[in-house]
């Protein structure tokens, strides 16, 4: 039976690579869904913990977790020594029970308040000891030795830093006496101390040094070992001097999965769970990174859930395309089948023909489909916009035990999409075939229980909900249920037409069949009968056409806007921040007349001047502007005496902003467009914009007047202000408007002015140079022109819209955007290509008794040509138009939906990609052309003069 299967196989080749490859593409694309999610989260994660080192300080470390207890007098000394002695014990107990490794860690105790009680040190301030785990290797001794972990003679050997050691009378080996500010009945309760080494520390273990007082250098600090402290301060007397304990651990959280650091999580709140069991107001834990844990793993999980949304409709379609195939496989077979009956075969013989031909293909399909997997991950990965991929980083991406399970669930679900219609013909004798046959014309069942009417009503009620719901939970999460109803939509649609398709052809024939010529009027009836068997081709060349469309408009929105965002957190395409140092020698005039040379402490304050044009004649720099930024100013009514604090200045050359900076005009106003207010201030130098909540603050309306001050002047300890500007308008929008998050508070309040104006006010402002390349330029070559000219020696920082832009294209869920709506339209052309090959062959191959009897009755070849050219005009040619009608107005209806689900700093704008929308068309134009050349090679290899012979078709 095997080597009738592999037989099968051989004869029928292409049919077994059609099936083969629908199975191939279901389990790549399951297998890529945690590829791709793990990858992507993992890069995610990386980026929100460098962005958390960056914005908390120097001394950050993202995996740190730090627990403090002040022993108050509620604690008695048994509570205190319990503490000491199991704390670190069961905290580590926490970690090892949930499988979490720390890469550092330290235990610090401490006595506080000790003031000098022998003298031969400095007096009236406080000291500590204080013993820190792990201290031995961020210091280094650089004067007398390292403490002894025990007690000499009953003394604690202690060291000091270096700041400390120099500015006190502290002599190595002397042994010192302390007393207790908390503790001090008699001179038994001394502390005796002997300082034996001077260390210095090492700045570079920034992490390991923050819960200190590194800043001061550690001064009136004694460090000693651990062992030696809980030692010397067991005894009860000397108990009550220690006032704190703390205990820090340092988790390597990088390159960890979102499954990973569930358990950190949890090892996160049993410990603080521990530290809120002490008395309430003496202890405290902080683990800065939660918040930022918890918004990554409710990311990853919005991630995940988009991943399987977006791929749902194309998983469904090759589903559906596997089915079809298998059912028009096992109809082309149902000749052989029912012959195979009649000579004796049982069903279950035939049966196990195509189960052993599935498990090849589905054998086939878990070896190469989680590494074809893994590929379509990185394309995802490298994904830069709808059917456009680039060299960027690739993401760090694993083949996942996962991957292969749902590998294995594609497997078992294709071979149960096969083997149902292989059921089904296995049960039908020769008779049952031919009545059948006779009976072709009948309606499927989706059909006869309108599920078009059904779906379309359904995605059109979700559609009314969606408009009329805010789509964004209050976590910040969005529903993308929004992609998959709109799918939905295309299906309905596309049932819809294969529904009334046969009446509109039936209305054509009715007016044309008079005049109709033979090939054309064989050609109407022929499709007008063969309804069932091409709606197959038909819809697949719909959602094919439609589901482009859609995507590639969805993909566009969301580019553009990424562009949006880009221009409006720079303002530039280059932004040249110049070094305005102020001259150590300058010259200027005295208020007598006379030119005094002198340095910059003999006169007022002058930046040193700055030569823009040598930038603006570099080739491929079209136009620059100055802009200057002002922090820190003060706005107010006129009538009023409270000032606004934290107001940004932005002062502009009007007509030279416009042409370099752009904007999208309805985001400052809907009804008259931005260049309306640039021209007013062209006009009228000493008008201002302001923006929403400044003029709300302030209380001013436009027309009115604002005063503002930005030099600090001030008269009997009020601010002066510096001018009175006329309120030309207020705005929501403004380039670097709420750009820079760091000084959100800042740019809630501002200011846009005249800088022309602005500099006759200060001729000491400083400002920055905007600038706009030329098409098709690289901003590598224009900075190796300006270095070439030596003008970046006077350049403190240069900013670039194409970095910011890639950086806003690598967001992940951008990048899967992208990736899955390109993916999924190259996957359903695969497979539309795929079935138009197949049924146009098997349609052909059916047919050839039928050309061989229009031949003999006297057809030439070039009608019979025509006959074929209308019918695969009446076929494919209508699906693909009204593939293209139903994705227009799929993206009509779907798309401003879509924006509702996007809380991004700039709101989303609706636009039309022709481009990419061209670049469908042609690519769906290519694959037909294809299909029509590998058609034609058939068709010319056919003896279809001999097909007459053939009398049992």
């Amino acid at each position: 039976m095997i080597n009738s299967v592999f037989r099968k196989i051989a004869n029928n080749i292409w049919l077994f690579l059609c099936l083969a490859l629908g199975s191939l593409l279901i389990t790549s694309i399951l297998a890529a869904i945690p590829i791709y999610t793990d990858g992507a989260m993992r890069k995610m994660l990386t980026t929100e913990l460098n962005d958390y080192s960056m914005q908390t300080g120097e001394y950050v470390s993202p995996g740190e977790m730090y627990g403090r207890i002040y022993f108050s007098g509620i604690y008695g000394n048994q509570i205190k020594d319990d503490i000491i002695y199991n704390a670190e014990d069961e905290l580590n107990d926490i970690f090892e029970k949930h499988g979490v490794k720390y890469s550092s860690s330290y235990e610090k105790l401490g006595a506080t308040e000790l003031y000098s009680y022998s003298g031969g040190i400095n007096l009236g301030y406080p000291y500590r000891i204080q013993s820190l785990t792990g201290v031995e290797e961020n210091i280094e001794i650089i004067e007398g030795r390292m403490y002894s972990d025990t007690l000499q003679d009953g003394v604690l050997e202690v060291i000091v830093s270096k700041e400390e050691y120099n500015s006190n009378t502290i002599v190595l080996d002397k042994e010192y006496s302390f007393v207790s500010a908390v503790n001090y009945e008699s001179e038994e309760d001394l502390i005796h101390i002997k300082v034996v080494g001077v260390f210095d520390i090492d700045y570079t273990a920034t992490n390991y040094w923050k819960n200190s007082d590194i800043d001061n250098g550690m001064k009136s600090y004694f460090l000693s070992s651990s062992e030696a402290f809980k030692s010397y301060f067991a005894l009860p007397s000397r108990m009550r001097a220690i006032t704190m304990a703390a205990w820090r651990y340092d988790a390597d959280l990088y390159g960890l999965s979102k499954d990973e650091l569930a358990p950190y999580l949890e090892v996160e709140e049993e410990i603080n769970e521990y530290f809120e069991d002490f008395y309430e107001g003496t202890a405290s834990f902080s683990a800065p990174i939660h918040e930022t844990l918890a918004e990554y793993v409710s990311k990853s999980e919005t991630l995940e859930i988009t991943m399987w949304i977006l791929n749902a409709p194309v998983l469904v379609m090759l589903l559906f395309y596997t089915y079809m195939v298998a059912k028009m496989v096992i109809d082309d077979d149902k000749n052989e089948i029912s012959a195979l009956k009649c000579r004796g075969a049982y069903p279950k013989q035939i049966f196990s023909r195509y189960f052993i031909e599935c498990g090849v293909i589905s054998v086939l399909s878990l070896v190469l489909g989680p590494p074809l997997g893994y590929v379509l991950a990185q394309t995802i990965g490298s994904a830069n916009g709808f059917l456009e991929f680039v060299d960027r980083s690739s993401l760090e991406l694993s083949l996942l035990p996962i991957s292969y399970l749902y590998a294995f669930i594609a497997a078992v679900v294709f071979t149960v999409m096969v083997l149902v219609p292989a059921r089904k013909a296995t049960k039908v004798t020769i008779v049952n075939h031919k009545q059948k046959k006779a009976r072709r014309n009948s309606k499927p069942v989706w059909e006869k229980l309108f599920l078009d009417v059904i779906l379309l009503s359904l995605s059109l009620y979700l559609l009314y909900i969606y408009q009329r719901t805010d789509l964004i939970t209050p976590d910040g999460d969005a529903d993308m249920t929004v992609y998959f109803i709109s799918t939905i939509f295309i299906f309905a649609c596309g049932m819809l037409f294969l529904r009334i398709y046969p009446y509109i052809l039936k209305v054509i024939y009715y007016f044309t069949k008079k005049r109709l010529p033979p090939s054309l009027y064989a050609t109407f009836i022929q499709v007008s009968r063969n309804g069932n068997e091409n709606r197959f081709l038909i819809m697949f060349l719909i959602l094919t056409m439609a589901i482009g469309i859609y995507s590639s408009n969805s993909a566009g929105i969301i580019n553009n806007n990424a562009e949006e965002i880009a221009q409006y957190k720079i303002g530039a395409d280059i932004v040249v921040k110049p070094n305005w140092q102020l001259d150590s020698v300058i010259t200027y005039t005295a208020e007598d007349g006379s030119t005094i040379t002198g340095t910059m402490a003999d006169a007022p304050a002058k930046y040193r001047t700055f030569s823009s044009d040598e930038f603006l004649e570099t080739d491929g720099i079209e136009s620059m502007t100055k802009v200057s930024n002002v922090n820190g100013a003060f706005a107010r009514d006129p009538y009023e005496t409270v000032w606004e604090r934290n107001v940004r200045i932005m002062a502009i050359e009007p007509y030279e902003f416009s042409q370099v900076s752009s904007m999208r005009a309805s985001l400052f106003n809907k009804d008259i467009h931005w260049y309306y207010y640039i021209n007013q201030l062209q006009q009228y130098p000493t008008a201002i914009m302001i923006s929403s909540r400044l003029a709300e603050q302030c209380e001013v309306k436009v027309g009115d007047t604002l005063d503002v001050s930005f030099t600090g002047k001030r008269l009997n300890d009020l601010i002066v202000p510096d001018m009175s500007c006329y309120v030309l308008g207020t705005f929501d929008y403004w380039p670097t408007f709420y750009g820079d998050h760091e000084y959100a508070e800042m740019n809630d309040n501002m200011i846009i002015m005249n800088l022309d104006y602005l500099l006759t006010l200060d001729d000491s402002v400083t400002y920055d140079l905007w600038f706009k390349k030329s098409d098709n330029v690289s901003s590598s070559d224009i900075y190796k022109s300006w270095e070439k000219e030596g003008l970046l020696k006077n350049v403190v920082e240069i900013s670039d819209k194409q970095t910011v832009l890639n950086g806003e294209k690598s967001d992940s869920l951008v990048m899967a955007l992208n990736g899955l709506f390109s993916m999924g339209f190259v996957a359903t052309m695969i497979i539309s290509f795929m079935g138009f090959l197949l049924y146009w062959l098997i349609s052909i191959r059916k047919r050839k008794l039928q050309y061989g009897v229009l031949r003999a009755m006297g057809l030439s070849k070039f009608k019979l040509s025509m006959m074929l050219f209308w019918e695969h005009l009446m076929t494919s040619g209508v699906a693909v138009i009204m593939g293209i009608v139903i994705g227009y107005i799929t993206s009509y209806l779907y798309l401003p939906v879509l924006k509702k689900t996007f809380t991004t700093m700039l709101p989303l704008a609706l636009s039309y990609n022709t481009s990419d929308n061209i670049l469908i068309f042609v690519l769906v134009g290519i694959m037909i052309l294809c299909g029509v050349i590998v058609l034609s090679r058939y068709i010319s290899k056919l003896k279809i003069n001999e097909a007459v012979k053939i009398g049992e078709e």
